[in-house]
């Protein structure tokens, strides 16, 4: 066993200790929120290239109240870190009144914004994103208006990077497939994105496009994904984001997913960045166990590289309540 794994090993032997006691605690009372409490522990991150703590404890709150004529959302991930010294994060991912029966369909407060239809990247996203990789929420106000079942149109002023900026966004859908406009203006820069995905036979072909401006740029991500017996697999590639809140790089990628019974399933994921940074190939496998409304996951994974190899490990465990 090497040192790194030792480090992995006994904050995972915590995990699975408050897994089985939680496993075997009574059922509680109804309630409108649900919880989860995850904990996770690292070794041998690999620097620049996948941002992993050393140890992360998180508490997902997310449920729904009537309030009025309104109904309040709420989504909180607080959360607490440590990479040789500790942190905190409040975590308020959403908190935001809808409004209920009107035309427009009215919300404000801090709520979600995802663009994207990529699944393997991200190539443009407005959302904040924490110190832990998490995709938060943007204060504001919404209207999304419904002219018939296949088309809504939703204008958004969010606050970006600490400005209102506004959000205009357009979708239809179609008999086999659904497309997605964007324009929005981020203070002196303005970004264009078109989004679709659909089916062509028994596969999902999807992409999207952005041009930016100041400076002009272009990002854009395609990809295809099918059916396997018990599982999925994707194979895309783009100019975008490996990960929320990393900059935009060349690369191909590819994902397989497979059910091994009710209870447990496994993935691998390839990523290859071409070009002169000559970062290499990122590879890793996860396995998830469920234990009722609990879960354990192993992440196991490298990067191959000019460099040489470095590999890094990460087990979690999540414990609904």
């Amino acid at each position: 066993m090497t040192r790194g794994t030792r480090r992995w090993a006994a904050p995972a032997a915590v995990g699975l200790a408050l897994l089985a006691c939680a496993s075997g605690a009574a059922a509680a009372a109804p309630s409108p929120f649900s919880v989860e409490v995850e904990l996770s522990a690292a070794a041998l991150p690999v620097p620049g290239v996948v941002s992993i703590p050393r140890w992360a404890l998180q508490v997902h709150v997310a449920g729904s109240v009537p309030a009025g004529p309104a109904v309040l959302h709420l989504a909180l991930d607080p959360a607490v870190w440590g990479d040789g010294s500790t942190h905190v994060i409040s975590g308020v991912t959403e908190a935001y009144l809808e409004l209920r029966g009107t035309s427009p369909l009215i919300s404000v407060g801090i709520e979600r914004l995802p663009l994207e239809v990529a699944r393997l990247t991200l190539p443009f996203a407005v959302e904040p994103v924490d110190a832990l990789g998490r995709r938060g929420g943007l204060p504001g106000l919404r209207a999304s208006w419904f002219p018939d079942d296949a088309t809504r149109l939703r204008l958004a002023l969010a606050a970006v990077e600490g400005r209102f900026a506004p959000v205009f966004s357009l979708r239809r859908q179609f008999v086999t497939f659904e497309a997605e406009g964007h324009a929005a203006v981020l203070g002196g820069r303005t970004a264009l994105g078109l989004g679709a995905s659909g089916l062509v036979g028994r596969l999902v072909l999807y992409g999207e496009a952005w041009a930016l401006t100041a400076p002009t740029e272009g990002r854009y991500a395609v990809g295809v994904s099918g059916a396997l017996p018990r599982g999925l697999w994707t194979v895309e590639v783009g100019y975008a984001a490996a990960l929320p809140g990393q900059p935009p790089r060349q690369q191909a990628a590819a994902q397989l997913v497979r059910r091994v019974d009710d209870v447990s399933s496994w993935s691998l994921t390839v990523r290859a960045f071409p070009g002169a940074d000559g970062a290499g190939t990122l590879a890793s496998g996860e396995y998830t166990r469920t234990f009722g409304a609990h879960e354990l996951t192993v992440l196991v994974g490298g990067l191959f590289g000019p460099g040489g190899a470095q590999g890094f490990m990460q087990t979690t465990v999540r414990i609904g309540l």
